[in-house]
C-alpha cells in the first residue's frame, strides 16, 4: 500500500514539476569564471551567521519558556499575600498545589 502511494506521488510530482521544469531557465547560482577563494569563505560567513541566529533565537525563546519551581511559586505567595499587596495580582494557593501535582506542565 505505501509502495502504492509512493508511485502515485512521484508520478503526481512529475505530472507537476516536469512541465514546469521545461519553461523555466536553468538556475546557475554561481556564473562559471568566480573565483572560488571568493565563493567558499562567503558560504562559511553564510553559514556561521545563520548557526549564530539560529542559537541565539533558541536560547531566547529557551529562557523565556522557564517556569518558576512551586517553591519559587510559594515564595511569591508569602510575598504577596502581605497587606500592602493589591489582591488583584495575587497568587491563589490552587496555582502552586496544581504546579505541585503536575511539575511537567
Amino acid at each position: 500500500m505505501l509502495r502504492n502511494q509512493l508511485r502515485n506521488s512521484r508520478k503526481a510530482h512529475l505530472l507537476c514539476f516536469g512541465p514546469a521544469k521545461s519553461f523555466l531557465p536553468a538556475i546557475n547560482e554561481v556564473p562559471s569564471g568566480f573565483p572560488a577563494n571568493v565563493l567558499w569563505p562567503f558560504r562559511l560567513a553564510s553559514w556561521a551567521f545563520q548557526l549564530l541566529l539560529w542559537t541565539s533565537i533558541a536560547q531566547l525563546f529557551a529562557a523565556d519558556g522557564t517556569r518558576p519551581s512551586p517553591e519559587q511559586l510559594r515564595n511569591l505567595l508569602e510575598e504577596r499575600s502581605s497587606p500592602g499587596w493589591p489582591a488583584s495580582r495575587t497568587i491563589s494557593k490552587r496555582n502552586v498545589e496544581r504546579t505541585e501535582a503536575y511539575p511537567h506542565c
